[in-house]
Formats: C-alpha cells, sequence, structure tokens
C-alpha cells in the first residue's frame, strides 16, 4: 500500500532560515507535519512518491485556508529520504539538519505531468467522498 499521513504540528519561528522567519511571528507558528509518506518496495521508482507528495501539498495548501498553517514539516531519518525531500524544493530547517520545510505559499518543484494533475485532484476528491464532510471540508 502506498500512503501519506498528515498531523497539525507547530514550530517555533527560530526553525525557519533568515528570509522566512523575518515573515513570522515571535510565537509558535502553525504547520502541518508530514507523518509518513510510503510506497510498497515493488512500486519504488515509479514516480507514485512524487505523486504522493503532490497531493500532500495540495492537501496542505487547501486545509491552510481553514487553519492558517504556515509550512508543511517533514522529518526525516536518513540522507535518502531526504535528498528526495530537497529534489523537490524543501529547504533544511536551521537547527534540525533532518528536519525540512515547505512554505505552503511556496511553488513545489514536484514535476508532475499535466495529465497527473487531474488525477490528484481526482484522488482528493475521491478521498475527501468517502469521509463523513466534517473530516474534508475544504
Amino acid at each position: 500500500m502506498d500512503f501519506y499521513t498528515l498531523i497539525a504540528a507547530q514550530v517555533d519561528a527560530q526553525h525557519f532560515n533568515d528570509t522566512d522567519r523575518k515573515k513570522l511571528p515571535r510565537y509558535p507558528i502553525p504547520c502541518f507535519r508530514l507523518g509518513r509518506l510510503a510506497c510498497r518496495s515493488d512500486h519504488q521508482g515509479r514516480g507514485l512518491g512524487q505523486l504522493l507528495m503532490g497531493c500532500a501539498v495540495e492537501r496542505c495548501r487547501k486545509a491552510r485556508n481553514l487553519v492558517g498553517a504556515y509550512a508543511l514539516l517533514v522529518d526525516e531519518k536518513n540522507e535518502n529520504a531526504k535528498a528526495f525531500y530537497r529534489h523537490h524544493g524543501l529547504t533544511v530547517c536551521v537547527d534540525s539538519p533532518m528536519t525540512l520545510y515547505l512554505p505552503l505559499g511556496q511553488t513545489v518543484q514536484l514535476c508532475v505531468p499535466e495529465s497527473m494533475t487531474s488525477l490528484i485532484t481526482l484522488c482528493i476528491q475521491l478521498a475527501c467522498n468517502a469521509r463523513p464532510s466534517s473530516v474534508c471540508s475544504y
């Protein structure tokens, strides 16, 4: 099974680089955390991780309008996973080299083909239709 999980989070602005930190207040910043992104080993190398990442970012951007979250955070355990997220435009946190973030107003370098954009939208719509509207109310 291929999946991702998102979690509500908060982080001090000091974790972000100087450019991003200047735009933020001094109290904890609401964010989303990518709890897990996983693909079965026989599905790896087919671009599914990239597609899941695109879905996660899109979902966070839509939810951001309701909850005011600033960024998507990712905690990584190894350098290969870190390289995947760096390749897709995430920035390493200043004080935690295995935590990365993506400001949700920033363009993501996911290189998802146009044909996949409608698939991402369809996946999100199907996920929301399968759950009560209070869960997916964006």
